[in-house]
């Protein structure tokens, strides 16, 4: 059985290491890595330990050779970068949506960076969906507010009428208040838990916009580099 493990990790490990590529920039840097791209004047790839991470852009310019998983080599010493008119983009502008988090320039930024950046752009029809995710993290953030005095509330609520051992039998009328108290308590409690439900759908509607947010600058900033 253990000879059947050792077998098993060594035979993905080598599938693993089989899967790798190595970029040797110009300035002796070695990233092994999991090329995605080979573009006309960059090339793009991820990192091995972050394989469902953003894709990484290279320029070629800063390449000296590549060395693909199969042994195969393409040099890029000969290289040169063509000419970049006055009304071209001199570098990749596009953005990378993970979850929640966002990678602009091979940096990771938060979303209200990511709103910003794409802000700049003044296109009406982005700014209203801007707009959107900035409402809808607003109804988030207060439906969330919202459920932490009511879950309070609520549980003061439930065991400050909770019965209690005394010597005396309450009377009819104590139980039926001291029950309708615990109730309201649980009431309370539930609507918390309500708001909490609500503010993560709404969380996730959210990034789900802000991803569309992401698509519509990107497929911008491509049309404008293509003019």
């Amino acid at each position: 059985m253990k000879n059947l493990i050792l077998f098993c990790f060594i035979f993905f490990s080598f599938q693993i290491l089989k899967a790798q590529d190595t970029i040797v920039k110009r300035s002796g840097e070695k990233l092994v890595v999991k090329l995605a791209e080979v573009n006309l004047n960059d090339v793009r790839y991820k990192r091995l330990d972050l394989p469902d991470g953003p894709l990484y852009t290279l320029p070629k310019q800063e390449i000296k050779i590549v060395i693909y998983y199969n042994g195969i080599q393409e040099s890029f010493e000969n290289y040169v970068p063509p000419v970049v008119n006055s009304n071209s983009m001199p570098f990749d502008l596009s953005m990378q949506s993970s979850g929640d988090k966002y990678y602009f320039k091979e940096r990771k930024i938060e979303e209200p960076d990511m709103l910003a950046v794409v802000g700049k752009l003044g296109d009406k029809k982005i700014n209203l969906m801007i707009k959107k995710v900035n409402d809808l993290k607003f109804i988030q953030k207060t439906t969330m507010i919202v459920s932490i005095p009511l879950f309070i509330f609520g549980a003061y609520t439930y065991f400050k009428n909770a019965p209690r051992r005394t010597r005396r039998a309450p009377s009819a009328t104590t139980i039926a208040k001291l029950a309708q108290g615990r109730m309201n308590g649980e009431y309370l409690m539930l609507g918390a838990i309500t708001c909490d439900i609500v503010s993560i759908s709404f969380k996730l509607s959210r990034i789900k916009h802000a991803h569309m947010v992401v698509d519509a600058y990107n497929k911008t900033i491509t049309e404008i580099s293509h003019r």
